[in-house]
Formats: structure tokens, sequence, C-alpha cells
């Protein structure tokens, strides 16, 4: 989630323009949170769409679900 290109980093690291974060919640390859503003964001692989932004494409900073309410 921080940009970087960079698997298995072993340390913390900030993940990139997540501000006001509410709860968050991982899996093994992919991280998402939930806003303040219920909105939520997600980051990592993508390879059975798991992020929820219509795409199968990896991401490695956050990237808005889309809802389909």
């Amino acid at each position: 989630g921080d940009g970087s290109a960079v698997q298995n980093v072993l340390t913390p690291a900030a993940v990139a323009d997540l501000a006001t974060v509410a709860s968050l919640d991982a899996g093994l390859y992919h991280g998402c949170a939930v806003l303040d503003d219920a909105t939520m964001r997600c980051w990592g692989r993508n390879t059975q769409a798991q992020l929820g932004d219509g795409t199968t494409a990896n991401r490695s900073t956050p990237v808005g679900v889309v809802s389909d309410r």
C-alpha cells in the first residue's frame, strides 16, 4: 500500500493516501480500510477482483471500492 514494488517487506510502512481510518483488515496479499466517511479503499493483489475496484489489476496504493448501491 506504500506504492513500492518490493514484495515481502518485513517492516511496517505507512499506507499511501490513507487518513481518518475507522477500521482495517488484511488478506494474505491485500488489505482494505474503511474510512471515517464510510468509503472503502483497498490495495494489493487483485487477481480475483478482490479489491472491489471493478478490475483485476494489482494495486500498489489504495483504490476506491466501487459500490453497487
